[in-house]
């Protein structure tokens, strides 16, 4: 599943980069083994707070909750609040890690995330270049080229097709041209064509 979307108006293009995958599932790995931490605690908090003899003096709540009566179940209320807190902070990081670029004909700018980047008057080409990662692989770099040779970085990734189908649309949009040092492979039936032709 591709984490970029490309939504096009008349007057706006609009691309929406979503977080990496592992990050989600990190948090929420993350998450899970929280729970599986806490939920003993709540055990044996009420095991404890059950078979006490304070507790058996007070009402239940404040015997589960006590430090000094019931330490587990008091060191439960605290993982409790403290996931309680935590959880819609991670949401919130979460959603605002969302990266999304408007290129927007009617105010005639390009933003990211509501900051202007430039205007669109200015962007002057879409790049795209290939480069090698660390083991040997085809990564492509999606930038934006603007205002006398500053270059904005979009996005990077190994899908060739999705890359060029973004500079593509990108470069119609602003009615600019794809620079790259990338080359397109040609199909098989392509090449099998050609070599038959030539034969």
């Amino acid at each position: 599943m591709s984490r970029i979307s490309v939504k096009r108006e008349e007057k706006r293009l609009v691309i929406t980069l979503s977080p990496p995958p592992a990050r989600m599932a990190f948090g929420f790995l993350l998450l899970f083994f929280t729970l599986c931490c806490i939920m003993p605690l709540g055990i044996l908090g009420i095991m404890q707070a059950a078979t006490s003899d304070k507790a058996a003096n007070q009402s239940w709540a404040m015997g589960f909750t006590d430090p000094h009566a019931n330490p587990l179940g008091f060191l439960w209320l605290v993982g409790v609040a403290i996931i309680g807190i935590a959880l819609p902070i991670f949401a919130l990081k979460l959603y605002r890690a969302n990266i999304t670029y408007v290129f927007d004909r009617a105010a005639g700018k390009l933003t990211r995330n509501g900051k202007v980047i430039a205007p669109l008057r200015r962007i002057e080409g879409i790049r795209l270049w290939q480069v090698e990662d660390c083991d040997d692989r085809s990564l492509f770099r999606l930038s934006v080229i603007h205002s006398d040779g500053f270059e904005h970085s979009i996005d990077e990734g190994y899908d060739d097709a999705e890359m060029w189908s973004i500079a593509h649309e990108l470069a119609d949009f602003t009615h600019t041209s794809v620079k790259t040092n990338a080359e397109r492979e040609e199909a098989p039936g392509n090449l099998l064509r050609d070599i038959w032709k030539w034969s």
